[in-house]
């Protein structure tokens, strides 16, 4: 189980969270909702590393007959911004 503190706390402690990091995580929390979070190197270095731009290409790749075929566009005499009419009249 993560150590839990405050933004306030980790700025003053910040020395011993990263000793206490090398153990088990440290959550850092700003109004209870988790904003970063101390890890060790090790853990660090074991977590998988993405590369948005290999996944997006290869995304592209996957479905390009789909996007060449412009069928999921909406239809040309549609109005594109799919908004109301309003006048202030």
């Amino acid at each position: 189980m993560a150590m839990k503190v405050s933004v306030a706390d980790a700025k003053n402690h910040l020395p011993k969270l990263i000793h206490d990091a090398e153990k088990e995580p440290v959550e850092i929390l700003r109004r209870g909702e988790l904003v970063a979070a101390i890890v060790s190197r090790e853990l660090y270095l074991r977590m998988p590393k993405g590369d948005c731009h290999a996944a997006v290409m290869s995304w592209r790749e996957k479905y390009k007959d789909d996007l060449e075929s412009e069928a999921w566009l909406p239809a040309r005499d549609e109005d594109p911004s799919g908004g109301r009419n309003f006048s202030w009249e």
